[in-house]
């Protein structure tokens, strides 16, 4: 039986949706599975609660930085973000000794992040097979945030992972020791069991449209009451728990909800920041996307430069969102973008290649 440490981002839940999809695919092979993350941990734990027992251990784990934004912005503070990752990165040593301890004593056979760097550095140094899956990595994410000098460390890392797997709109370069592949948008898969279970209780008569709002687990924002798109009657507003807002016409996701991705799947609409895990769900289901444009993020400027090229997503901004109402005619501009050839849910795919390089 093999082993697999998987590392997960502690940076909101974008990159813990995408990776239990993998996991869960992962799980219907002969293998144990360690999960190492931090912020993300409950709803991880909750997606396999009663499932896999004694094949997954979850093991707390502070992976990296992430972004620090401004109080009610999505916009990165970029002094605050200068101070946090100089202390980060002085600690990336210690960090790598400790994963190659923890590699060596669970006998770890291949080792994936999703895409914190210093596991790479302990695979390398400790001759274990490693595997990079994301759109970005840390290293690009900081190039307009942080002198490019500094972020040496993290380049060296991402140069140590052997099969680098590149998802939609990424813009990186060729980190891998062995073979960069590429995938396009996945997801998890939509139980239409549970899908119609939530219309039920949510839009019965589909007298509602349904909207998702989906803004991040680590966003800082008040004053949502105000929102214009609230003015219509007919609207009903699919939020996460982060997110302060009440009302008869608010469908607040559970913080701990295991199958949040439904609540996508249910939305006739999905507004956005340009997350990838969150926009794969939407494309996989095929649903109309606004996308929020955020300044100095350069992952997000390459997902939305991919889908607009791709006429499958409009773009406003932070301030926007505030006055934006959903018009007849911007109704039938988003209805467009479900005319675009259907996206292939490459899940499958990309799980086959994780096989092949056990």
């Amino acid at each position: 039986m093999k082993t697999i440490a998987y590392y997960i981002s502690d940076y909101g839940f974008g990159h813990a949706t995408r990776s239990i999809a993998v996991i869960s695919e992962l799980m219907k092979e002969d293998v144990n599975i360690i999960i190492s993350t931090s912020f993300p941990m409950p709803i991880v734990q909750t997606a396999f609660e009663k499932k896999h027992e004694g094949k997954i251990t979850y093991r707390y784990n502070e992976n990296d930085l992430g972004f620090i934004t401004k109080m009610n912005s999505i916009d990165v503070d970029i002094d605050k973000m200068n101070v946090a990752y100089d202390a980060y990165i002085s600690t990336l040593p210690e960090r790598v000794i400790e994963e190659e301890w923890f590699l060596e004593e669970n006998n770890v056979d291949l080792v994936i992040s999703d895409i914190s760097p210093a596991p790479f550095l302990a695979a390398k140094n400790k001759g274990i097979r490693s595997i990079g899956i994301s759109n970005f990595t840390w290293y690009t994410a900081y190039l307009q945030i942080i002198e490019e000098h500094k972020l040496t460390p993290l380049k060296e890392a991402y140069e140590a992972m052997d099969y680098y797997f590149a998802l939609a709109g990424v813009n990186e370069p060729d980190w891998a020791r062995e073979k960069t592949e590429e995938f396009g948008f996945f997801a998890r898969k939509t139980n239409h069991d549970e899908k119609d279970k939530l219309l039920e209780l949510h839009n019965r008569d589909g007298k509602y449209k349904l909207i998702y709002l989906g803004l991040g687990m680590k966003i800082d924002i008040e004053d949502l009451d105000h929102l214009r798109l609230l003015d219509d009657p007919n609207v009903k507003l699919i939020v996460s728990s982060n997110i302060d807002i009440k009302g008869e016409r608010i469908i607040n996701i559970p913080a701990t909800e295991p199958e949040a991705h439904h609540y996508t799947a249910i939305a006739d609409v999905v507004i956005t920041k340009p997350g990838w895990g969150t926009v794969g769900e939407a494309i996989c289901n095929n649903k109309p996307l606004i996308l929020i444009n955020r300044s100095h993020m350069q992952e997000d400027a390459n997902t939305i430069n991919f889908l607009m090229e791709r006429k499958r997503c409009m773009l406003i901004e932070w301030e926007e969102l505030f006055d934006l109402r959903l018009t007849d005619e911007k109704w039938l501009d988003l209805s467009k973008q479900m005319s675009v050839e259907k996206v292939d849910n490459q899940l499958n795919k990309l799980v086959d290649s994780i096989k092949s390089k056990w």
